[in-house]
């Protein structure tokens, strides 16, 4: 058996063949927890091969026939990978139109999360939903799971009588009666989409209209909370058309919150948008977050990135239209630079993360034959962004960018696109339709693509929005003495929108980080008590999930009970992943496997996986802490004193160890400890009588960072370049940590 190339993350042989159609029928076994059904797709062959195939991508499931034009043939299922699966390849004649698979999920399909009654809300009913993106939809259907394949599909689901099932699709008017318990649901999309973007929902659902083209969807005893919290759906909906100049081309915009499990903040499905529970505040302070997969409508959906290393090009630019929306929503421009500066902090963690020299810190990386799950991370939405930003200051501000952004989504809709694409058509625009070819020989394209780290060029936002989180934070630090916090008044917090908490307790985790600070509990008590416990009694998970880490990396267990219980309530991966690593350094990797062991049942899969690889890690790390380099060196030398006796020999022996160790920072940190002992034959024991130990860092960057106040990030560039950074983001990153 041989092994298909993987091209790209994929096996499809889409060089001859192009995908048009999916006609797609399944039922939903909740019993078994399984998906039967066919998928069949209606393609164009282009090849010239004397046998041809149809190449599909499968992970985990049964492939039990396979049809061409009808016709039952043979099929082959190559070797399997263990994170890309197995390429099914289904032979054909030149002339083949369709070709149809028979199958059903296993065990171990990835993209299904079926949750038994009593991890639902009203514990009545089993729930069932899709996780597709990135390469998970090969563990639903057989397809061609790459986001260059965009199709149109139909979709016919058999499911019990009390079921509501949803999919990524406009449900059909008119829907056959059930019969025997059971009924068939189809659906219809009409918009061509990447695999990645299919999506099932099913289960006790009821829903709420929100506008003229949008509902929620929920579980009964949510979609009341929920129906309030996304109540400014149409609001946003309008705001992005005018500012894309392109109409909603979906039909429907329809929302499902999903039960806690769900592992992302949102998940941007056409026509059914999935939203984590943890974004119901009860006060709407988190529903801007729909702001986000509303714009994925325009970028990213409606004009995609060609393969999973132009990811930027789908998350960059919707972070952009986001804060462009947001900026309306609350009539205030300075929304956009309060919400980058905030994105430009999350840039920074991430960076930290992975290491300022790590390859996927690249705007755009080299990810063939990499497991996306593995990469995901905020550099594509915020990398992503700041470069963006950086070409609108380039070509003169919001005025002119925007009249591109307009021109970029009307001309690449409903296709996909590579970086090289995107500069070709930037470089075209600045010169043939708005001529700024002076201003734009500047960017580095090279540079901005394939940098590891920050960005080459900093970004500036005014801090206008950003100065009094800012600076209260900076007090709690200086001191723990309540009475010397005069940047704000305790009653004018009262007053704080949630986005300046979020920045007040991310200034105090970056200065913590930065600086290794372990508040103590009297000072955290204080930091409660003059925010009128506001941080220790929120609904809001941001701020609880923000409240929770500042604890553990101070190593103050007070709030582990509460830690825990937070990590058995939802499944989001933005708050779960951080908090077990957090707690593998608060309680050691030992004891937070322990804690994992009582909830991973309650995640779903993709983020099981990825925290038991956090785990193992921290596990390893601290069994190679514990067994640190070290080389010692001896030279002994014997002197006999002149005209002495032999008993008056001394040997003096010179031990010179050295202590290799790398910290958090990625910073190898070098101890090297001299001893000089004395003996003689009268002596017991050898006299110490020289004893000096010297501290070298490896980098000289990052000691030059810490000087000047720049992020550890940072300290991958040369001297020159980390000195003239820490001048060039005074007014961001440098507001954050600079005060030491």
């Amino acid at each position: 058996m041989v092994k298909r190339a993987l091209s790209l993350h994929s096996y499809a042989n889409l060089d001859e063949v192009t995908f048009q159609h999916l006609d797609w029928a399944l039922e939903i076994d909740f019993a078994a927890q399984q998906l039967q059904g066919s998928a069949e797709y209606t393609f164009a062959y282009h090849g010239a091969s004397e046998s041809p195939v149809v190449v599909l991508d499968t992970n985990h499931l049964s492939v039990e026939k396979t049809f061409v034009d009808g016709k039952q043939v043979d099929f082959e299922l190559l070797e399997a990978d263990a994170v890309f699966g197995s390429a099914l390849v289904v032979p054909i004649t030149a002339d083949a139109k369709k070709v149809k698979v028979q199958y059903a999920t296993t065990a171990a399909s990835s993209g299904l999360q079926w949750l038994p009654k009593e991890l639902t809300a009203g514990k009545t009913h089993p729930y069932l939903f899709t996780q597709c993106q990135a390469i998970h939809a090969r563990s639903i259907v057989p397809a061609p799971d790459t986001p260059s394949a965009k199709f149109t599909y139909t979709a016919h689901v058999t499911v019990p009588e009390w079921t509501t099932v949803l999919l990524s699709a406009i449900a059909n008017k008119k829907q056959p009666k059930a019969s025997n318990g059971k009924r068939v649901v189809s659906f219809s999309q009409e918009v061509p989409i990447p695999s990645y973007l299919l999506a099932i929902a099913a289960g006790r659902l009821e829903s709420a209209e929100l506008g003229p083209r949008s509902r929620v969807w929920a579980e009964p005893s949510v979609v009341a909370k929920a129906a309030h919290e996304f109540a400014q759906t149409e609001e946003f909906l309008t705001h992005a058309e005018e500012i894309t100049g392109q109409e909603y081309v979906w039909k429907r915009y329809d929302l499902v919150c999903l039960p806690p499990s769900f592992p992302y903040g949102g998940m941007e499905n056409p026509c059914l948008t999935f939203v984590t529970p943890t974004l119901l505040a009860g006060d709407r302070s988190l529903a801007d977050v729909v702001a986000h997969e509303i714009s994925h409508s325009w970028t990213g959906n409606l004009v995609t990135n060609h393969s999973w290393r132009d990811f930027w090009l789908n998350e960059g630019w919707t972070m952009w239209l986001e804060r462009k929306i947001q900026t309306r929503i609350y009539n205030d421009p300075l929304v956009y630079d309060l919400k980058a500066t905030m994105g430009l902090r999350d840039l920074v963690e991430s960076v930290e993360d992975f290491g300022a020299t790590h390859p996927y810190t690249h705007l755009v990386p080299d990810v063939d034959g990499v497991d996306p799950d593995e990469v995901f991370s905020s550099i594509p939405y915020e990398k992503g962004f700041n470069f963006l930003h950086y070409l609108n200051t380039v070509v003169g501000g919001h005025a002119v960018f925007d009249e591109f952004a307009k021109a970029y989504i009307k001309n690449f809709r409903f296709k996909t696109l590579t970086s090289e694409d995107f500069r070709a058509f930037f470089t075209t625009y600045f010169t043939e339709t708005v001529d700024k070819r002076d201003a734009i020989a500047q960017i580095d394209w090279q540079a901005w693509f394939h940098t590891p780290g920050m960005p080459h060029v900093a970004s500036t936002f005014d801090n206008t929005r950003t100065a009094q989180a800012i600076s209260l934070a900076e007090e709690m630090i200086a001191s723990a003495d309540s009475e010397k916090w005069v940047g704000i008044s305790a009653h004018a917090l009262k007053k704080w929108p949630a986005t300046l908490w979020i920045l007040l307790l991310d200034t105090l985790l970056l200065n913590q980080s930065e600086k290794s600070i372990a508040f103590p509990a009297t000072h955290l008590d204080a930091i409660d008590e003059f925010c009128h416990k506001h941080l220790s009694t929120t609904h809001n998970a941001e701020l609880r999930f923000r409240w929770f880490t500042l604890f553990l990396r101070s190593k103050d267990l007070r709030l582990l009970d509460k830690t825990v219980a937070f990590l058995h309530e939802q499944g989001r991966m933005k708050y779960i992943r951080p908090l077990f690593r957090d707690l593998c350094k608060a309680v050691g990797a030992v004891e937070a496997d322990k804690i994992f062991a009582t909830v991973k049942t309650l995640y779903h899969p993709i983020a099981a996986k990825m925290i038991q690889r956090d785990i193992d890690d921290a596990s390893k790390s601290a069994t190679t802490a514990s067994t640190t380099a070290s080389a010692a060196t001896t030279v002994t030398k014997t002197t006999v004193t002149a005209a002495s006796p032999a008993k008056k020999t001394k040997t003096t022996t010179t031990t010179t160890k050295t202590i290799t160790k790398i910290g958090a920072d990625g910073v190898a940190h070098v101890q090297k400890e001299v001893v000089v002992t004395e003996s003689n034959p009268n002596q017991q024991q050898p006299k110490v009588v020289q004893k000096k130990i010297e501290h070298h860092d490896v980098n000289l960057n990052a000691r030059l960072a810490k000087w000047f106040g720049i992020p550890p990030a940072y300290a991958g560039y040369s001297p020159v370049v980390a000195v003239a950074v820490a001048a060039a983001v005074v007014a961001t990153v440098v507001a954050i940590t600079k005060r030491r």
